[in-house]
C-alpha cells in the first residue's frame, strides 16, 4: 500500500484485476492505519477505493490510464470528475490531455470540501417526511475527520456524512449510494433524501419551525368534563398515535360516530373524510384543557383525566394488596418450614418419666396456700406469716425449675411466663393447682 502513489491500484496495494472484496478489504486496512495518524493519506486511499468499487467509475479510470498511462491517466480522470463526470466528454478529455506536453503543469482541480462550503455549529432537524423527529438526532463528530451523524435515520444501521468528501457511510465503513444531499440557504441548511426518508437539517440550530398542536397539548388519559347538550358519559374521547399519525378521537358526539382532531395539522375530520370547516377549538391552562365548538354544540375535554387516574390508582392499590397477601403467605410458609426444621433438629425424647421433685414442691406450696388462706390451721401469728412468705416466694421458682425439667419431654407450656407471673400474685394462688393439672395432661398426650 502506497498512499502517496498516483496510480489508484498502487495506493491500495492491489493488482489491476483485483476483486471488489480485495478492494474493500484494502480500504478498511487503510482506515485502521491512517484515519487517526495521517488524514491526508487516508483521504487519498479512500478516493482510490471509492472509484474502484464502482464498476462504471473503474471502467472509466482504466480507460484513462490505458490511453494516457497511470500518472497522466489519473490526472485526466480527476479532471473529468471535477467537470461533472459526463460520459460524452471522456474522449474529449483524453484528446486534450494528449495534445499537452508531458512536462506541462496539470490543471488545478478544485479540492474544496463540503466542510468549507457549510456553516455548522449545533445541527438540529427542522423537517422530515416521516414521523421520527423524536427518535432521530443529528450530531457533529470531529475526532477522525469531520462527520455529521444521522442516528436512527436508517433502521438497519447508523449513517454519517463525511464532511471532507461529501460521501455517506455506515459505521462499518460501507458507502451508502442511495443517499444524496443538497446545500441550501448559503450553507446554513442541508437537505438529505434517500430510500430511508427525507430530512431538512438546520446546521446552526436556529430553526424557527412552527410548533405542531401535538407539541403544545399535554395529553394523557383524556376525558369529557362538560358538554353543552347530551350525556357526557356517553361521549368517549381517546388518544390514538400509530403509523405516523397522531389523533384525538371524539366518539358519539353530535350524532357522529367518530370525529377526530389531527394533532399534526390541527384540522378536524370525520373518518378520514374531508376537513370540517365549521369546527373550532381553544386551548386553556397550558395545553391541559381543550374546548371544541362543532356546529354550535360545545364540549370541554380534560386532556389529563382524573377518572382514569383514579382507576389506575385503584389498580395500583389492588396490586399492592395482592403483593402484601402474597408476602404474608410466604412468611407463613417460611415459619412453617422453620418449625419443621426445628422439629427435625430436636433431640429424641428421653425414655422414662420426668423428675417429680419440683412437682411435689408445687403441690406442697399449693396445699399450704389453701390452708393459710382459709386459716384452717391454728398456729401462732408469726408462724402463720412465715409460712405465707415461704409459700409466696417458693412457688414461682418451683414452677420455673419444673418447666425446665419438662423441656426435654414436651413443648408445653408455650407461655410459661404467665404461670410464673400469676403465681407472684397472692390472690391468684390457685395457679399451682392449674399448672399441675395442665402438666399432667401434657405428659399424657406425649
Amino acid at each position: 500500500m502506497e498512499p502517496e502513489a498516483d496510480y489508484y491500484y498502487d495506493r491500495l496495494g492491489i493488482e489491476s484485476n483485483a476483486t471488489k472484496k480485495k478492494i474493500k478489504k484494502s480500504g478498511k486496512l487503510a482506515f485502521k492505519r491512517y484515519a487517526e495518524k495521517d488524514r491526508d493519506l487516508f483521504l487519498r486511499v479512500r478516493q482510490a477505493r471509492e472509484t474502484l468499487e464502482e464498476n462504471h467509475l473503474r471502467d472509466t479510470y482504466d480507460t484513462f490510464c490505458n490511453a494516457l498511462g497511470s500518472e497522466r491517466g489519473t490526472q485526466a480522470f480527476e479532471l473529468w470528475e471535477a467537470q461533472g463526470s459526463q460520459q460524452n466528454k471522456i474522449e474529449h478529455v483524453i484528446e486534450k490531455t494528449k495534445e499537452e506536453p508531458e512536462d506541462a503543469e496539470s490543471p488545478e482541480v478544485s479540492n474544496t470540501s463540503l466542510w468549507e462550503k457549510i456553516e455548522i455549529d449545533d445541527p438540529k432537524i427542522e423537517w422530515s417526511n416521516r414521523d421520527f423527529p423524536e427518535s432521530i438526532h443529528v450530531s457533529l463528530w470531529e475526532k477522525m475527520g469531520k462527520r455529521l451523524y444521522l442516528n436512527n435515520f436508517d433502521p438497519k444501521h447508523d449513517v454519517y456524512l463525511d464532511l471532507d468528501t461529501g460521501t455517506f457511510y455506515t459505521n462499518t465503513y460501507d458507502s451508502v449510494p442511495d443517499l444524496n444531499y443538497r446545500i441550501i440557504r448559503d450553507g446554513k441548511k442541508l437537505f438529505i433524501n434517500g430510500d430511508a426518508g427525507e430530512l431538512k437539517i438546520d446546521l446552526l440550530g436556529e430553526s424557527t419551525k412552527e410548533k405542531r398542536l401535538s407539541d403544545v397539548l399535554n395529553i394523557k388519559n383524556p376525558e369529557v368534563s362538560w358538554i353543552s347538550s347530551g350525556n357526557k358519559d356517553f361521549v368517549n374521547v381517546e388518544h390514538w398515535k400509530k403509523h405516523g399519525k397522531n389523533r384525538l378521537y371524539i366518539n358519539n358526539f353530535n350524532g357522529y360516530e367518530s370525529i377526530y382532531l389531527d394533532l399534526y395539522s390541527g384540522t378536524f375530520k370525520i373518518n378520514d373524510g374531508p376537513i370540517l370547516s365549521n369546527t373550532y377549538y381553544e386551548i386553556e391552562k397550558s395545553g391541559q384543557i381543550l374546548h371544541f365548538d362543532f356546529e354550535g354544540k360545545k364540549i370541554k375535554i380534560k386532556l389529563q383525566g382524573q377518572r382514569q387516574k383514579e382507576k389506575e390508582r385503584k389498580k395500583q392499590k389492588q396490586k399492592q394488596r395482592q403483593k402484601e397477601k402474597e408476602r404474608k403467605k410466604q412468611k407463613q410458609k417460611q415459619r412453617q418450614k422453620e418449625k419443621e426444621r426445628k422439629k427435625q433438629k430436636q433431640p429424641p425424647i428421653p425414655a422414662g418419666k420426668p423428675s417429680s421433685r419440683w412437682r411435689n414442691v408445687i403441690a406442697l406450696a399449693s396445699v399450704g396456700w389453701v390452708l393459710v388462706f382459709i386459716e384452717f390451721l391454728v398456729m401462732p401469728e408469726w408462724l402463720r406469716y412465715l409460712t405465707l412468705v415461704t409459700i409466696w416466694l417458693g412457688l414461682p421458682p418451683a414452677i420455673y425449675l419444673d418447666m425446665r425439667t419438662l423441656a426435654d419431654y414436651t413443648e408445653w407450656p408455650r407461655f410459661g411466663w404467665l404461670y410464673i407471673v400469676s403465681s407472684l400474685v397472692w390472690l391468684v394462688g390457685f395457679t399451682g393447682p392449674i399448672y399441675l393439672w395442665r402438666r399432667r395432661s401434657a405428659l399424657r398426650s406425649q
